[in-house]
């Protein structure tokens, strides 16, 4: 393994927006290891998921289930299981424990997402030990970047992301992953309001599951 990227998220449920962009990445860059890296209850997000940890983990393996074997798609369930709250600062200090620091180890995350680092749990030391590659978010407002965050890109955005393959941390890579305007939450409203839009925006595999599962139904 010369390489890995981590795709975190609550993925309540996963859809086709979470598997195209995943698809789309490793077609452009090829990590050595794509890992979904879903999160036991999101801290900024004071709500807890809809879904059980349970059926959130076998949705993502349904959805895993079938993708070509080239894009090296796999689940890390730590944050998962960890008692404590899912840091992702945490995790990636985990991983290099793990590893060391010379593997190039790269985090993924949305434009909005980025926009919010600087709330997060010791957000100063991400670039410290992960590359970011932030890719846009269509269908939400441009967020604001803040001075820090743009100081932050001064320092760190880098243009080439193939970079991201050899390059251990410290670099800020955007990148345009393609033009899906899905989210959970989008999903659940569909499948409260019984409107079959949930058909566009899942993989059958995944509608059915929660059908069986009655998911997302009374909440």
């Amino acid at each position: 393994m010369n390489n890995l990227i981590l795709f975190g998220g609550t993925y309540d449920p996963i859809h086709l927006g979470h598997m195209n962009t995943a698809i789309a990445i490793q077609k452009q860059l090829h990590f050595d290891r794509f890992i979904f890296l879903p999160c036991k209850i999101p801290v900024l997000n004071k709500g807890i998921p809809h879904a059980s940890t349970r059926d959130r983990l076998s949705m993502i393996e349904l959805a895993l289930h079938n993708q070509q074997a080239a894009y090296h798609f796999e689940i890390d369930p730590r944050e998962i299981t960890r008692d404590a709250p899912s840091y992702t600062v945490l995790t990636l200090r985990e991983y290099r424990s793990e590893y060391g620091m010379n593997l190039p180890i790269t985090l993924l995350m949305g434009i909005d997402t980025f926009s919010q680092l600087p709330e997060w749990f010791e957000w100063e030391q991400l670039t410290q030990l992960a590359n970011l590659l932030v890719i846009d978010r269509p269908g939400i407002n441009q967020p604001i970047i803040s001075d820090c965050l743009n100081t932050l890109l001064e320092a760190h955005e880098c243009t080439h992301g193939r970079a991201l393959l050899t390059t251990s941390h410290g670099l800020i890579v955007r990148m345009n992953a393609g033009n899906y305007d899905i989210s959970s939450t989008q999903v659940r409203q569909s499948l409260y309001q019984k409107d079959n839009l949930s058909t566009q925006l899942l993989d059958p595999a995944i509608n059915q599951y929660i059908q069986q599962h009655h998911l997302y139904s009374n909440k």
